[in-house]
């Protein structure tokens, strides 16, 4: 895992991640995700079904922020369905992003957010240790208890046009 590398062939780049359904994972290992890419550019994640986890739904960065700036940027979360996450551990989202990622796009989402047993840090959008540069637009969010999204040490995104039913703090 290089990421300040400026070899091309170090790059993770150009994932497509679509049309799934992912559910029921971790289950012996209850720490595991559904979809998680880390230090990654240009991947696109989208139309995918993921719900039934212990532990976060989607996730993108990795470092918190330590090794800014790194190559990880551009990727797109698009119109994905996400329920039933965090249903046993807690400090997680439906969608959970770490680091500076410059042009990354999280939009047209629909998020069912069921609160967690312990209530502590879960977040249907979650911003985590200097997330920052990130686009988070048109998302759906149902059921947010809180606020859709948790914006923790990170700043510089943008976020706007996004719909949800629950009590707002952070938007």
């Amino acid at each position: 895992d290089q990421p300040k590398t400026t070899d091309s062939r170090e790059i993770t780049s150009g994932i497509e991640i679509r049309d799934s359904s992912v559910h029921n994972t971790a289950v012996e290992y209850q720490g595991g995700l559904g979809i998680w890419v880390g230090y990654t550019q240009n991947t696109f994640i989208h139309n995918n079904i993921i719900f039934d986890l212990p532990y976060t739904a989607l996730s993108v960065g990795w470092g918190w922020g330590y090794n800014d700036p790194t190559f990880a940027g551009d990727n797109k979360v698009q119109k994905n369905i996400i329920y039933d996450f965090n249903k046993i551990l807690y400090d997680g989202g439906g969608i959970y992003s770490l680091s500076a990622q410059p042009g990354n796009i999280y939009s047209d989402n629909f998020i069912n957010y069921l609160e967690s047993k312990t209530n502590q840090w879960d977040y249907p959008i979650y911003l985590d240790q200097r997330s920052r540069y990130i686009e988070i637009a048109n998302n759906v969010v149902f059921r947010a208890t809180d606020s859709y999204a948790s914006l923790i040490s990170g700043g510089e995104n943008i976020i706007h046009d996004n719909y949800w039913d629950g009590n707002d703090a952070n938007h």
